[in-house]
Protein backbone atom coordinates (compact mmCIF):
# COMPACT_ATOMS: atom_id res chain seq x y z
CA UNK A 1 0.00 0.00 0.00
CA UNK A 2 1.03 3.47 -1.08
CA UNK A 3 1.15 6.30 1.64
CA UNK A 4 -0.36 9.17 0.12
CA UNK A 5 0.25 11.51 2.81
CA UNK A 6 4.37 10.99 1.72
CA UNK A 7 3.65 10.45 -2.17
CA UNK A 8 1.91 13.85 -2.90
CA UNK A 9 4.03 16.63 -1.03
CA UNK A 10 6.91 14.37 -2.56
CA UNK A 11 5.34 14.52 -5.95
CA UNK A 12 4.92 18.12 -6.20
CA UNK A 13 8.59 18.88 -5.00
CA UNK A 14 10.08 17.04 -8.01
CA UNK A 15 7.40 19.08 -10.54
CA UNK A 16 8.59 22.80 -8.67
CA UNK A 17 12.58 21.11 -10.08
CA UNK A 18 13.72 19.79 -6.35
CA UNK A 19 15.72 16.45 -6.11
CA UNK A 20 14.57 14.06 -2.78
CA UNK A 21 15.51 11.08 -1.49
CA UNK A 22 14.24 8.60 0.42
CA UNK A 23 15.08 8.19 4.16
CA UNK A 24 13.90 5.29 6.69
CA UNK A 25 10.70 5.66 8.32
CA UNK A 26 10.60 7.63 11.49
CA UNK A 27 14.11 8.67 10.93
CA UNK A 28 16.74 10.30 9.41
CA UNK A 29 19.13 7.26 8.09
CA UNK A 30 18.90 6.79 4.07
CA UNK A 31 16.69 3.99 3.02
CA UNK A 32 19.52 0.63 2.74
CA UNK A 33 21.22 0.48 -0.83
CA UNK A 34 20.48 4.76 -1.55
CA UNK A 35 23.61 7.04 -0.77
CA UNK A 36 21.81 9.45 1.23
CA UNK A 37 20.81 13.22 -0.58
CA UNK A 38 24.01 12.19 -3.69
CA UNK A 39 20.94 9.24 -4.30
CA UNK A 40 18.25 12.33 -4.61
CA UNK A 41 16.06 12.37 -7.60
CA UNK A 42 13.89 14.27 -9.94
CA UNK A 43 12.26 11.31 -11.53
CA UNK A 44 9.00 10.50 -10.88
CA UNK A 45 9.71 6.65 -11.62
CA UNK A 46 12.60 6.53 -9.28
CA UNK A 47 10.51 8.20 -6.14
CA UNK A 48 7.37 5.95 -7.13
CA UNK A 49 10.19 2.70 -6.68
CA UNK A 50 11.15 4.35 -3.24
CA UNK A 51 7.54 4.73 -2.26
CA UNK A 52 6.48 1.19 -3.20
CA UNK A 53 9.60 -0.52 -1.33
CA UNK A 54 9.08 2.05 1.70
CA UNK A 55 5.85 2.92 1.75
CA UNK A 56 6.26 5.49 5.12
CA UNK A 57 9.55 6.33 4.03
CA UNK A 58 10.40 9.94 5.64
CA UNK A 59 11.69 12.18 2.83
CA UNK A 60 14.90 14.39 2.25
CA UNK A 61 15.21 17.06 0.11
CA UNK A 62 18.39 17.72 -1.63
CA UNK A 63 19.17 21.37 -1.20
CA UNK A 64 22.57 22.61 -3.39
CA UNK A 65 20.69 21.01 -6.57
CA UNK A 66 17.62 22.55 -5.68
CA UNK A 67 19.59 25.85 -5.28
CA UNK A 68 18.58 26.51 -1.57
CA UNK A 69 19.96 27.13 1.70
CA UNK A 70 18.14 26.16 5.27
CA UNK A 71 18.46 28.06 8.65
CA UNK A 72 17.86 25.60 11.06
CA UNK A 73 16.58 26.88 14.46
CA UNK A 74 17.54 24.51 17.30
CA UNK A 75 15.28 24.22 20.45
CA UNK A 76 16.43 21.30 22.35
CA UNK A 77 19.31 20.70 25.22
CA UNK A 78 21.61 23.85 25.70
CA UNK A 79 20.84 25.20 21.88
CA UNK A 80 18.03 27.49 22.08
CA UNK A 81 18.60 28.75 18.60
CA UNK A 82 15.04 31.44 19.47
CA UNK A 83 17.77 33.42 21.83
CA UNK A 84 20.16 33.67 18.70
CA UNK A 85 17.27 34.89 16.60
CA UNK A 86 15.84 37.37 19.22
CA UNK A 87 19.71 39.30 19.48
CA UNK A 88 19.60 39.26 15.97
CA UNK A 89 16.56 41.10 15.54
CA UNK A 90 18.00 43.28 17.74
CA UNK A 91 20.88 44.16 15.78
CA UNK A 92 18.15 44.73 13.08
CA UNK A 93 18.72 41.71 11.02
CA UNK A 94 15.49 39.60 10.57
CA UNK A 95 13.95 36.98 8.75
CA UNK A 96 11.93 38.08 5.11
CA UNK A 97 8.37 38.02 6.19
CA UNK A 98 7.92 35.66 2.70
CA UNK A 99 10.13 32.76 4.20
CA UNK A 100 9.18 29.79 3.93
CA UNK A 101 9.46 28.07 7.18
CA UNK A 102 9.02 24.55 8.77
CA UNK A 103 8.59 23.59 12.09
CA UNK A 104 10.61 20.45 13.00
CA UNK A 105 9.19 17.54 15.56
CA UNK A 106 11.25 19.11 18.46
CA UNK A 107 9.67 22.81 17.56
CA UNK A 108 12.51 23.99 16.10
CA UNK A 109 12.31 25.39 12.96
CA UNK A 110 13.63 25.53 9.00
CA UNK A 111 14.12 28.59 7.17
CA UNK A 112 14.26 28.13 3.30
CA UNK A 113 15.87 30.43 0.93
CA UNK A 114 17.52 30.74 -2.30
CA UNK A 115 21.27 30.15 -2.69
CA UNK A 116 23.43 28.98 -4.77
CA UNK A 117 26.94 27.78 -3.59
CA UNK A 118 28.79 24.51 -2.79
CA UNK A 119 27.08 22.61 -0.45
CA UNK A 120 28.12 22.49 3.14
CA UNK A 121 26.95 22.39 6.60
CA UNK A 122 27.55 24.55 9.28
CA UNK A 123 26.79 23.40 13.13
CA UNK A 124 26.05 26.34 15.91
CA UNK A 125 26.93 29.21 13.48
CA UNK A 126 25.11 31.38 16.42
CA UNK A 127 23.84 28.87 19.47
CA UNK A 128 21.37 26.51 18.09
CA UNK A 129 21.31 28.42 14.82
CA UNK A 130 23.29 25.79 11.70
CA UNK A 131 22.98 26.56 7.91
CA UNK A 132 22.81 23.90 5.76
CA UNK A 133 23.00 23.99 2.14
CA UNK A 134 23.64 19.86 1.51
CA UNK A 135 20.16 18.51 2.83
CA UNK A 136 17.40 18.51 4.74
CA UNK A 137 14.24 16.78 5.98
CA UNK A 138 10.84 17.98 5.22
CA UNK A 139 7.45 17.89 5.45
CA UNK A 140 5.77 15.62 5.65
CA UNK A 141 7.92 13.19 7.28
CA UNK A 142 8.03 12.15 10.88
CA UNK A 143 9.91 11.48 14.11
CA UNK A 144 8.79 9.36 16.95
CA UNK A 145 5.06 10.34 15.90
CA UNK A 146 5.68 14.27 15.20
CA UNK A 147 5.37 15.58 11.70
CA UNK A 148 7.67 17.86 10.12
CA UNK A 149 4.69 20.68 9.09
CA UNK A 150 4.60 23.89 7.09
CA UNK A 151 4.35 27.02 9.10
Amino acid sequence: MIDLQCELPAFHLLDRGFQVFPLSQNSKVPLKDTHGYLSATSEHEQLFDWIVSEPKMNLGLRLDTSNLLVVDVDLHGDNNGRESLIKLSKQGMVMPSDTYIERTPNNGLHYFFKYQGKATRKVNVLTGIDILTDFVIVSPSEINGKQYKPV
